[in-house]
């Protein structure tokens, strides 16, 4: 049976203009590609309108519309209403991690209209059916593609990017305690320790030499309460790196402790520490916890899997 060629529209969340999920989406992918602020860059009423009407523009001409993440199916919900749009919507990624009721409410109207929702982790499937009153269809892979340079010689060593989420002062004591130095990427500065040396807002281009040039990546989370850390694991799994993280139970379903990468409890400086000491000592095989996550991100986690999920998310909606 030949597949039904249609139409698509993939809506992304971007941090800033030109800085999507996908930035390295690539022309394969053969689906269209548009974008709108996330909520923490923009929550205004007036912004969300702004993006929709955006998205509305355009929605005539296709067949179904994917959002990813709750802000850009929320934008999808609203385009679609503007217009009164018979086309399908996809609501992929849905992360459940915002307490804001009124935020809540407005993504269970938008997730109700959706024709699937789908999430990132398994884990999440009981909050978002609880919180949104819908059915989660499948789970979308985290993805990200490997850098267009080949990774090279690491001549650095430990790093964490990321803000959603991060238990830096679990982080920082942990590498004092371990007389280690940890460049940390993130939005904002959260922690004064000598240990963490900050870098606020950094180009993209410097976030992506940071997966190439350090060996060993830190992903300490504060919470196990939903799916954050994800993307990380998997760009740091593209760039070879030995990942370290809190176990949680959307982490356990990326990192095989001991397998592809290290498990550490939460909040426990100590075990962190002795972690951070066992790989110094040379006790663990950095490179083989790399190359193993690599194999499992070259797997699961590219593109091609993600234009293989869609496919089949759209078909069921047919």
């Amino acid at each position: 049976m030949v597949r039904q060629t249609r139409k698509i529209l993939l809506v992304l969340p971007w941090a800033e203009p030109d800085k999507w999920v996908f930035q390295n989406h690539p022309p394969s992918l053969d689906i269209d590609v548009c974008s709108v602020p996330e909520l923490h860059v923009n929550r205004s009423i007036k912004g969300m309108l702004q993006s929709s009407l955006h998205i509305a523009k355009q929605l005539k001409t296709y067949d179904c519309v994917v959002s990813w993440e709750a802000t850009a199916a929320l934008a999808t919900t609203l385009g679609t209403s503007l217009i009164q749009s018979s086309g399908k919507h996809i609501a992929l990624g849905i992360i459940p991690k915002s307490d804001n009721q009124h935020l809540n409410r407005l993504l269970t109207l938008s997730l109700k209209r959706a024709n699937l929702v789908t999430s990132f982790s398994k884990h999440d499937i009981g909050t978002i059916r609880d919180r949104f009153g819908v059915a989660v269809a499948a789970i979308t892979p985290t993805v990200w593609s490997p850098s267009v340079a080949p990774v090279g010689i690491k001549t650095l060593e430990w790093v964490s990017v990321g803000a959603s989420n991060r238990d830096d002062k679990t982080l920082a004591h942990a590498a004092e305690n371990s007389s280690i130095r940890v460049a940390r990427y993130a939005r904002h500065q959260t922690n004064t320790s000598n240990a963490l040396d900050w870098h606020i807002n950094a180009d993209q281009r410097d976030v992506e030499d940071a997966f190439q040039n350090y060996r060993c990546h830190l992903a300490i989370l504060s919470s196990s309460a939903y799916a954050s850390g994800l993307s990380i694991a998997v760009r740091a799994g593209f760039a070879k790196q030995l990942h370290i993280a809190t176990d949680t139970p959307h982490m356990r379903e990326v990192i095989r402790d001991g397998e592809n990468g290290l498990l550490v409890r939460m909040g426990d400086i100590q075990h962190v520490a002795d972690t951070i000491r066992m790989i110094q000592n040379g006790a663990v095989d950095s490179q083989k916890l790399a190359d193993m996550l690599e194999d499992d991100c070259q797997q699961s986690h590219t593109y091609e899997v993600m234009r293989q999920h869609i496919a089949s998310m759209v078909d069921m909606c047919f």
